[in-house]
């Protein structure tokens, strides 16, 4: 025997809205099981029989209408690492081991529309998915872009990428480990911030900006200092949290933060002024997704911001970059000095200098190429920086570090005596 499926398609429709006209009877129970077992038996009792068991037909309805349809489970499962919607009807999904496998999509391009807009809404972006498209970083590290009609045929009905971002804790040890930086360029971060010097982390999306702001963070509070965290994602749960809402803008959250007069402010929003902040006096430490370190200032001050300014409020700019061989990394640690007609130059004070490649593999070095300005060092040595901390993390330091660390002896010297004589 055949089965029609379009007939099978229109009977669940036909239950899908019937179970939907009734939420007092079905979904008055606290926990989603007796949801499901209360329409499991409004099934069973129906004239209405489907190929699948009744169980499975009530899940399948109390994600349709109280969860996010066929992408709940996989939303929830944190062993998936990707969503992609291809279509209303196709749907993949990526294992965070990089296997992919194809589940079973929306009943109609309809529901597939409603219920990416649910999740765009749930959390965080509010009324953003409105339009014709969406892009942005959502709760719970979630990222989205998606596009629906006129954006996309209508017959797709949406097209939606979504990527959860796994979060990771990282400490010194695991940082210099994996070659992401080496202790003492962690050890002067944590100085600027530790004395009052505002960072900026830029670095494109899926960079390690809010993982490694988290890690500065969690450093800094570990150490006893006062930290407030201002982040509409709830991504870095540091200090103090302050969370921003229609009612609170991030102007008046910033300003009551500051009132806090806590050591350092952590920022984890969007198009924040965090700058004005910082040019408070405050310690700030803010991300930025720009692709080209030089570019950042330019992206936050849209044009209406003096680049001078902006380079006052973060005289440091750390940037983060994925090499070929796949592996995070600090690529380089700037300072913003002043420069022709106003405008900011960078000066490199750390770089991860690449030493040797071999295929995909990178044997590099992080290394500091100079020292921060004088006047870095006077405001640290204001907020209370001693000699034997700012011997730390001057140049000659990690000089003297690696002169140290030369093999001496006859050894070492013959070749440089047999050179001096034959020079002669």
């Amino acid at each position: 025997m055949m089965i029609d499926m379009a007939e099978l398609s229109q009977q669940y429709a036909v239950l899908l809205q019937n179970v939907k006209a009734q939420p007092s009877k079905f979904f008055w129970q606290s926990p989603p099981e007796d949801s499901m077992k209360a329409i499991e038996k409004y099934i069973s009792g129906s004239q209405i029989h489907l190929v699948e068991p009744p169980d499975q037909v009530a899940k399948k309805l109390y994600n349709d209408i109280a969860g996010y349809s066929v992408l709940t489970d996989p939303l929830h499962d944190v062993w998936v690492r990707r969503i992609q919607v291809l279509s209303w009807d196709k749907i993949l999904i990526q294992f965070i081991n990089g296997e992919k496998h194809q589940i079973d999509g929306f009943p109609s391009p309809a529901l597939a529309q409603s219920v990416i807009r649910k999740i765009i809404q749930d959390f965080g972006a509010g009324t953003a998915g409105a339009g014709p498209g969406f892009s942005g970083k959502l709760k719970n590290g979630i990222r989205l872009t998606v596009f629906f009609p006129p954006a996309v045929p209508s017959e797709i009905g949406v097209r939606c990428n979504i990527r959860k971002e796994i979060q990771r804790d990282y400490t010194e040890e695991t940082y210099s480990a994996n070659d992401f930086a080496s202790k003492r360029e962690l050890s002067c971060l944590d100085a600027l911030l530790r004395y009052g010097i505002s960072l900026l982390i830029v670095g494109k999306p899926g960079a390690g900006k809010t993982t490694f702001m988290r890690y500065l963070l969690s450093e800094l509070s570990g150490e006893g200092m006062d930290v407030v965290t201002i982040d509409d994602k709830q991504e870095i749960n540091v200090g103090t949290l302050l969370l921003p809402s229609d009612s609170v803008l991030t102007d008046h959250l910033l300003q009551y933060a500051s009132g806090l007069e806590p050591d350092v402010i952590g920022c984890n929003i969007d198009d924040s002024p965090v700058w004005k902040a910082s040019l408070q006096g405050n310690a700030i430490i803010a991300a930025s997704p720009a692709f080209d370190p030089g570019e950042a200032l330019y992206q936050m001050s849209s044009g209406s911001i003096p680049l001078d300014r902006l380079a006052r409020a973060f005289p440091v700019l750390v940037f983060l970059r994925i090499f070929q061989d796949g592996k995070f990394r600090i690529a380089g640690i700037f300072e913003h000095v002043p420069g022709g007609q106003k405008k900011p130059e960078l000066k490199t004070i750390w770089e991860f200098r690449i030493k040797e490649k071999t295929g995909e593999k990178l044997i590099g070095v992080h290394q500091q190429v100079n020292d921060l300005s004088e006047n870095i060092f006077s405001r640290m040595r204001f907020s209370g920086l001693s000699p034997v901390e700012e011997q730390k993390i001057r140049k000659d330091y990690e000089d003297a570090e690696r002169c140290s660390n030369r093999p001496t002896g006859s050894g070492s010297a013959a070749p440089r005596d047999q050179k001096e004589r034959s020079d002669l």
